[in-house]
């Protein structure tokens, strides 16, 4: 089966409606008058029908609208389940808080039960180091990192803390002292995680990563485009929350102190975030614009080696630039915001009364670390030689390099070939041979080869084939980057002048177009089966093109349509992934995530 994957694109979400307002509104409402209502009270009932036997919520489901009985034998059926229980996009902390809004309306022996029962959950949830992951029990690959992105951990202390004070609506009669004891305990373990997972840079405290090794307490990596980093979003939170407590100790200062001085060291000034949306085509878009009157911003992420800003797509590979990643995580995740700017009074004020000997002069209106030459935003990466295992100069053999690899090598076996032209063929016959150039452009394998010019036709006892660089039998992960090969026997290639095909199939075949843009030259109709007379195959499977979010100059007919759910599975365009390609037997994208170090340039 042949599959072509093109691209990625944005959807947008929506959320279900509760007499004209989102159901994420409704929990989270506030008016003491609300929840004397009856539609206050059949909402409660109904999170504790969502209410796993864990005591904790799943997330992102509507648990507001009525329920229709067959839906609600579903969601009692589900109340089983013990793999979904989670505080990550708010879940649990926000049907807790109504809960003990809707007690303190009514006091009403089940609600209180339920409540109960979820501060058992969140307590469950914290390692001995203080830390929560953000789904338990029984996590599962980066679920079980302490997470701190979308603020879940310091949400939990947040609620705790309150639970523990017995601040309105979590007043006495909710909670009895043992669980409020409990609370305030675990809220100051969950400090001192947060102490110890603060990143350290040359002997200096900086900021926070998202989420964090429980063990290690080292940034760790979460989704594909989640990388270990600094990350101010989260980080301004956790600071909100040092600055919080009442008593900070000599610890808790120095945070703050560190933190803040990294907030005004790495700001970025001078650029604004710019948001597009075409009524006409119904597509959106985010860029990174100038703008000398623009209040200062954050990068989400800065990476670890020299403190730079970066963005990243699905296939996990760090980019300089908005435009360099796909529409659909370049538009659905906030890759630049303000959060830490009121931080700053704040701050000021904090200082003032905790530590003034120790205060950190911040201003919002000197230059950012873009403007003032301490970071290059959009400098490419520049390769570190002693990182490879050999490093190779025009003239030298590059065959002799790779022939020195280990026959069944288990790790990656680096070749950099500095700038210039190599000529000469590449046979490559073993694993993990990574062969990277300094610089795409000018760096060059060449050689003029025909079937009539070829001299190697045999290496090591089995034939070659035409080729400047030939990959053999054997020659598993092999990875070329940063170079041109060039196959100079004197033809050249054009691009289409004229309308042409957009491609047509010989046999049984699926073909998938994710966010992909044709030009006019290409003709306006579909991939179709190259024969009328199908003796050479019938292709019984019949035509199986698929596309999502596709776009032609000039337009195009319907065949273009969104159709992904009548390909089998119905599978979403950001999960067509080379994993999903191979079915799950090989994931090369992890092969660069990994490999990153030698190629990211």
């Amino acid at each position: 089966m042949l599959v072509a994957v093109f691209g990625c694109m944005i959807v947008a979400n929506s959320y279900a409606q509760n007499n004209g307002r989102q159901w994420r509104n409704v929990l989270r409402e506030t008016n003491p008058e609300f929840f004397k209502t009856e539609q206050a009270r059949r909402v409660g009932e109904q999170l504790m029908l969502f209410q796993r036997v864990t005591g904790g919520w799943p997330k992102n489901i509507d648990m507001v609208s009525p329920l229709s009985d067959e839906q609600r034998e579903k969601v009692l059926a589900d109340k089983q389940r013990i793999d979904d229980s989670t505080t990550d996009n708010g879940a649990t902390n926000t049907q807790m808080r109504f809960l003990a809004r809707l007690f303190h309306a009514n006091h009403d022996k089940d609600v209180r039960e339920a409540f109960c029962k979820a501060v058992d959950y969140l307590l469950s949830g914290q390692y001995d180091n203080g830390g929560w992951p953000q789904f338990w029990p029984n996590p599962h690959g980066y679920q079980v990192h302490i997470t701190f992105n979308d603020d879940a951990m310091v949400n939990t202390m947040l609620l705790l803390r309150e639970v523990a004070e017995a601040n309105a609506p979590f007043e006495t009669a909710l909670t009895t002292k043992e669980l409020r004891k409990r609370a305030k305990a675990a809220f100051d373990k969950g400090v001192e995680c947060i102490l110890k997972t603060q990143i350290i840079c040359n002997g200096e405290l900086t900021v926070w990563c998202q989420q964090h090794y429980k063990d290690s307490f080292l940034p760790a990596p979460a989704r594909a485009f989640e990388l270990p980093s600094y990350c101010s979003q989260e980080s301004a939170t956790i600071v909100e929350l040092l600055m919080s407590l009442p008593n900070p100790d000599d610890r808790v200062k120095k945070a703050v102190h560190a933190a803040m001085k990294w907030f005004d060291t790495y700001k970025l000034t001078g650029l604004r975030v710019q948001r597009t949306f075409s009524r006409e085509t119904g597509e959106r878009d985010v860029k990174l614009v100038e703008d000398p009157n623009a209040s200062p911003i954050w990068a989400r992420y800065y990476d670890l080696e020299n403190c730079s800003p970066f963005v990243c797509d699905r296939d996990g590979v760090p980019r300089k630039r908005l435009e360099e990643i796909g529409s659909e995580r370049r538009n659905g995740y906030a890759w630049y915001g303000d959060r830490p700017l009121y931080l700053y009074d704040m701050y000021g004020k904090w200082a003032d009364k905790h530590d003034p000997m120790n205060k950190v002069n911040l201003s919002l209106i000197t230059k950012g670390a873009n403007e003032n030459g301490l970071l290059d935003m959009y400098a490419p990466y520049k390769v570190d030689p002693a990182k490879f295992d050999v490093v190779l100069q025009p003239g030298d053999v590059i065959q002799d390099a790779v022939d020195k690899a280990p026959k069944d090598g288990g790790k990656p076996y680096a070749i950099l070939l500095k700038k210039g032209v190599y000529n000469q063929k590449v046979i490559i016959c073993r694993p993990n041979i990574v062969l990277v150039g300094e610089d795409r452009d000018s760096t060059m394998i060449t050689l003029a080869e025909t079937n009539e010019t070829r001299k190697v036709t045999e290496y090591e006892g089995k034939p070659v084939g035409n080729g400047v660089v030939v990959l053999q039998e054997g020659a598993d992960d092999c990875v070329i980057s940063g170079l041109t090969i060039y196959n100079n026997y004197g033809t050249t290639i054009e691009n289409a002048a004229s309308p042409t095909i957009l491609g047509r199939y010989h046999h049984d075949a699926q073909f998938f177009f994710i966010s992909c843009f044709m030009s006019k030259n290409i003709l306006d109709s579909n991939i179709s089966y190259a024969y009328t007379d199908k003796v050479l195959d019938p292709c019984p499977w019949g035509q199986r093109v698929y596309f999502y979010g596709c776009t032609r100059e000039g337009g195009h007919g319907a065949w273009m349509n969104n159709n992904l759910d009548e390909a089998e599975g119905a599978p979403e365009f950001h999960g067509i992934t080379a994993q999903w390609t191979f079915g799950g037997k090989w994931d090369p994208e992890s092969v660069v995530r990994d490999l990153w170090d030698y190629i990211r340039y």
